[in-house]
């Protein structure tokens, strides 16, 4: 076969009986990352961080919850509508995760957080984007080690064979949004610096990373296998839901360089 031949043991290791998945190994790396760059961000401006790791708990397990509706929503509509308590069952853990609803998630607790720290929600949306952009990165990485969310048929000479699924040359699409996610960070980063950084204009690297990120997940989904969308549509239900975050997007950029409402005068 003309691939690489992929078929990792999702379970990294056991601690005795308690199997550790490379799977929640990359949601615990992203935790950490995701609490140093919000580290980072709030320092720089000079935020008190003693409820910096409360914040960035309940943002997390906001996103968490989030991907998990969105995905039984979105994507299991009609196992949902005849099994509604479907909704409620975790026995699959952290299995049947939908990306799309990672960001409406966060967003419930940081408004529950940002009279604690002051500052005005577009302000703690700018500085979460970081950490956005890392959950691409290292959410796929996971799934690429579960040998989940496969690429379509590819006979190009970076093919993945999936063992665990089929003998099938494909596409490695968890890469190519691991690689997405791992781009968009840089990309703020070097936006972050060019826009002044504390004196960036509020809303603006929001407005970036939601066009970014999702323009260029709605290019990935080709790559991918489809899901819940029939053949006959033109688009795959990732698409279609990527598509208003673009729209959001592109608004608040709009709105941010108008109104010029900086950081640094919050």
């Amino acid at each position: 076969m003309n691939c690489i031949q992929w078929n990792m043991d999702p379970v990294a290791f056991f601690l005795g009986p308690v199997p550790f998945t490379w799977y929640g190994i990359s949601i615990g790396l992203l935790f950490i990352a995701s609490y140093l760059v919000s580290n980072w961000q709030f320092n720089r401006a000079g935020i008190p961080t003693d409820k910096l790791f409360g914040f960035v708990f309940a943002v997390f397990g906001g996103a968490i919850l989030g991907a998990f509706l969105f995905h039984r929503i979105f994507y299991e509509w009609d196992t949902l509508v005849s099994d509604p308590l479907r909704l409620f069952n975790i026995k699959g853990g952290l299995s049947g995760l939908a990306s799309h609803g990672l960001l409406p998630g966060a967003l419930i607790p940081a408004f529950f957080y940002y009279r604690a720290f002051k500052r005005p929600i577009l302000d703690l949306m700018d500085r979460g984007v970081f950490c956005g952009a890392l959950a691409g990165f290292f959410i796929r990485l996971g799934n690429l080690a579960n040998s989940e969310i496969i690429g379509k048929p590819s006979d190009g000479p970076f093919a993945f064979c999936f063992l665990a699924v089929d003998d099938v040359p494909r596409h490695p699409s968890q890469l190519y949004e691991s690689l997405i996610g791992l781009t968009v960070f840089g990309l703020l980063a070097v936006a972050d610096r060019l826009a002044g950084k504390e004196n960036r204009p509020m809303g603006f690297l929001s407005g970036l990373f939601l066009v970014l990120m999702f323009s260029l997940r709605f290019v990935a989904e080709f790559f991918k296998q489809r899901l819940t969308v029939g053949e006959s549509s033109v688009l795959s239900m990732g698409q279609y839901l990527s598509l208003p975050f673009v729209v959001v997007g592109v608004g608040l950029m709009v709105y941010s360089l108008r109104r010029q409402r900086r950081l640094a005068n919050t």
